[in-house]
């Protein structure tokens, strides 16, 4: 044992070394050289106006620094679909026109003649289309075409019609005017058989080679299915007078010296 050596005393637990302080380092922004000292572990848990970040588990999201937001796009964002569900489909507009037939076919009708089905079919095909918002111009086509060939159908069956109308009435003038030329040659018969006296009346005359529609009467003819024979100046000369349709007017076939113009008194 050394003489020098302290004895040690065992009265006391041994104290822990004191362990100098760090050095303090000059923070940025501190002028002339003042620093402030660090404050103590028990007032920085005490302080309120000091708080310390909260530890973060590894893994979990942090929260965005409010000046570096992300700032809202300009235009929105396009939808997506949930996982396990097909895309959005974009919407496509409907271009159907459920007039679309009917307008065609009514075209087609009034073409071949069945203008009023025409008409029908291109009303009901523009009522379709509008309510359906397309467009309605075969529908309106059809319609059109429908009351045009619809008045030159009547016009045209108008003309028939007077066409018809004169070749009936041709026709019916040429019957009396043959039924009156073989009445007259029967009267001249009988003329001759006669001495040139021709007969009283139509009695006296031999009608069974006239036609069936034709009647002989003691009036003035009023149509061309009736002929009238006339003795003039005692029996000298006579009148066969029938009706002319064509002209609506009476002719008279004379006999001897009667008038071609006037009928006898």
């Amino acid at each position: 044992m050394d003489p020098n050596q302290q004895p040690q005393d065992f009265s006391k637990p041994n104290e822990p070394a004191e362990i100098p302080p760090a050095p303090q380092t000059e923070a940025p922004g501190q002028a002339n050289g003042f620093s402030q000292p660090p404050l103590p572990a028990s007032d920085v848990s005490s302080n309120p106006e000091i708080t310390t970040p909260a530890p973060q588990s590894f893994g979990q999201p942090t929260e965005a620094n409010p000046q570096y937001a992300t700032p809202h796009p300009a235009f929105p964002a396009p939808e997506v679909a949930p996982v396990g569900q097909p895309p959005l489909a974009s919407p496509v507009a409907n271009t159907q026109n459920p007039g679309q037939l009917l307008g065609i076919i009514s075209i087609v009708l009034s073409i071949i003649g069945l203008s009023v089905v025409g008409i029908i079919l291109g009303i009901i095909s523009r009522n379709k289309s509008k309510a359906a918002g397309a467009s309605a111009t075969l529908g309106t086509a059809g319609m059109v075409l429908g009351i045009v060939f619809t008045v030159i159908g009547f016009l045209i069956l108008g003309l028939v019609f007077m066409a018809y109308g004169g070749i009936q009435q041709r026709a019916q003038t040429t019957m009396a005017q043959s039924s009156a030329s073989s009445l007259l040659t029967h009267a001249e018969a009988y003329s001759v058989s006669n001495n040139g006296t021709y007969p009283a009346s139509s009695a006296d005359i031999d009608t069974s080679s006239l036609s069936k529609d034709i009647k002989v009467v003691e009036t003035t003819p009023t149509s061309s299915k009736e002929i009238q024979y006339l003795q003039c100046d005692g029996g000298s000369s006579a009148q066969v007078i029938y009706y002319d349709a064509t002209e609506d007017m009476v002719r008279i076939m004379p006999l001897g010296l009667a008038s071609s113009t006037e009928a006898c008194a």
